[in-house]
């Protein structure tokens, strides 16, 4: 809402974060696995562990009620949970490349998933614009890449098909500034 010129130390601040994350942590990146946990786990992330630190597949991470909590892929270890509060003990995240981010934006911008609903397979659901549903036969052909590009998310199983919602942000995009309640 202000200026740059209102606020001139932003950007040499912005400079100096950029440089301490290094080149690896610019960019986007995508949550892979989310390890839930329920209050009767007695869930103990394992200690040391900081944000974006790379972690191995099989590494173990915590503890909780059953034994070791491992690692189910490679990536990179996001708010790993040391307080007593909260239901998500860890995420797994990974950088998405540039190409990608590219590709999502030109085809967002093109509204490609217009088009969706002509490929054999996919359709849209009854009820809801914003859902599609995959027969798992063709999403296996596809891979999940060209339906998360376009910003669906995997939620269920109905009836022998694949339900894929995209969020609300992703239909709308944001709210112009001049429109929210002050």
């Amino acid at each position: 809402m202000l200026s740059p010129a209102q606020l001139p130390e932003v950007e040499p601040a912005r400079k100096r974060l950029l440089d301490q994350a290094g080149q690896d942590l610019q960019g986007f990146f995508e949550v892979r696995r989310r390890h839930s946990i329920h209050p009767n786990d007695r869930f103990r992330m394992r200690p040391g562990y900081a944000n974006f630190q790379p972690i191995a597949a099989g590494e173990h991470l915590a503890s909780n009620r059953h034994g070791n909590v491992t690692a189910q892929i490679k990536g990179r270890i996001f708010m790993p949970l040391y307080q007593s509060q909260g239901d998500d003990g860890y995420f797994i995240v990974s950088k998405i490349p540039d190409r990608r981010v590219r590709r999502s934006v030109y085809l967002r911008r093109m509204r490609f998933q217009r088009y969706l609903p002509l490929f054999p397979g996919i359709r849209r659901h009854p009820e809801h614009d914003h859902m599609l549903l995959v027969k798992p036969k063709f999403f296996r052909r596809l891979g999940p890449s060209l339906l998360n590009v376009l910003g669906y998310r995997k939620m269920s199983r109905q009836k022998g098909e694949l339900l894929f919602v995209k969020r609300p942000y992703d239909l709308e995009g944001p709210s112009p500034l001049d429109k929210l309640e002050s």
